[in-house]
């Protein structure tokens, strides 16, 4: 599959048309599968005209994080700041993205618009602790809750 480029110009067009305080999602990663929220912009080369949009999983690793965490909706940039984000940069730059937590480049497939119902779970389920400490062992051995087993897949 061929990697569609994404420019400053074509991402500040699409902004441009949607309302300022829509909230922005960057869904979530392919093998971990855990929601992506919004870090910063930097260069990443000048030379080659490059801005990184990072983004880092949203994974609470210590009690004080769980007890505080929040949903990925309400950590999500608006498009009036990603706009704002993107103002030291020229049209013709690229856009890339990475993760900060897995260090790995994120490839731009597409935009588009998304439905969001944004949920909260009043409390903990069942068996928390348990599903929690499946889930660790799960991301350190690198295969996924729920699936057959496969590394990345389901």
């Amino acid at each position: 599959m061929s990697q569609e480029k994404l420019t400053v110009g074509k991402l500040r067009r699409t902004l441009r048309d949607l309302p300022p305080d829509m909230p922005v999602t960057f869904g979530s990663t392919s093998y971990s599968r855990l929601p992506l929220t919004f870090v910063g912009t930097k260069t990443w080369d000048d030379d080659d005209k490059i801005v990184m949009i990072e983004l880092c999983e949203l994974f609470a690793t210590t009690e004080e994080e769980k007890s505080v965490a929040e949903p990925e909706h309400s950590l999500r940039i608006t498009v009036e700041d990603l706009l704002l984000r993107l103002k030291p940069y020229e049209d013709d730059w690229t856009v890339g993205f990475s993760c900060s937590l897995e260090g790995t480049p994120l490839e731009f497939q597409r935009m588009g618009p998304v439905l969001a119902f944004d949920l909260v779970q009043p409390r903990p389920p069942l068996g928390w602790d348990e599903l929690e400490q499946k889930a660790h062992r799960c991301l350190q051995e690198g295969t996924i809750l729920g699936g057959n087993g496969n590394k990345g897949g389901a």
